[in-house]
């Protein structure tokens, strides 16, 4: 990712309207008591301004990189190993889990894992319409190849609530989370592409 990029992008008026995510969502993360007694742990050192529930669950923002095409994203605090769940049926569309480098600075961003899923095929019909008509949902710090724990493979399609993958230390990151994005495309008037979504959950 070019961070100098993200930094002019982010004043863009494309991202200042709010748009939502068009389905519920579940939780890419479920609930337990082993997560909430870790959860302390993982809050240390983060601002309070920078912490909010959602759900159940301890969040952060990150006003670095949570900006513009980026800016509804959440990070859920969840420990290393974490199972990650598919928030959404769709389509496995990316998926890039092949680096264990992480560190706390911009330098690290290319060495993210993610994977990508693709949904509105699915739910709207609209397979052959317009870009703006597809929705996906991005799960992101993942650990290495921990994908294939769960037999997800690019094309395959999953059920919401379905684990893929497992989150692990990676990119730019200085504490254990998952980093969640909901998006869809701009149609061509942004840098990044994408227009990321405020999600809504069951």
């Amino acid at each position: 990712m070019n961070y100098e990029l993200l930094l002019k992008e982010a004043a863009n008026p494309l991202y200042a309207s709010e748009r939502e995510y068009p389905y519920p969502l579940v939780y890419p993360i479920r609930d337990s008591a082993e997560l909430r007694l870790m959860i302390p742990i993982l809050a240390t050192g983060v601002p309070n301004e920078e912490l909010f529930l959602q759900g159940p669950f301890l969040c952060c923002q990150s006003p670095s990189t949570h900006i513009g095409p980026f800016r509804h994203a959440i990070d859920f605090l969840v420990p290393n190993g974490t199972i990650v769940y598919a928030s959404d049926e769709g389509r496995v569309e990316t998926i890039r889990t092949a680096s264990d480098r992480w560190g706390p600075t911009s330098e690290y961003a290319d060495d993210l894992n993610y994977i990508t899923l693709a949904h509105t095929t699915w739910r709207t019909h609209h397979y052959f319409g317009p870009l703006e008509y597809h929705y996906w949902t991005q799960y992101c710090h993942l650990a290495k190849d921990s994908e294939r724990e769960f037999g997800i493979m690019v094309s395959d399609r999953v059920k919401a609530g379905q684990p893929i993958a497992r989150t692990g230390k990676t990119g730019w990151i200085d504490r254990d989370h998952l980093h969640f994005l909901t998006f869809m495309s701009d149609g061509g008037r942004g840098k990044f592409g994408v227009i990321s979504l405020r999600p809504r959950f069951k």
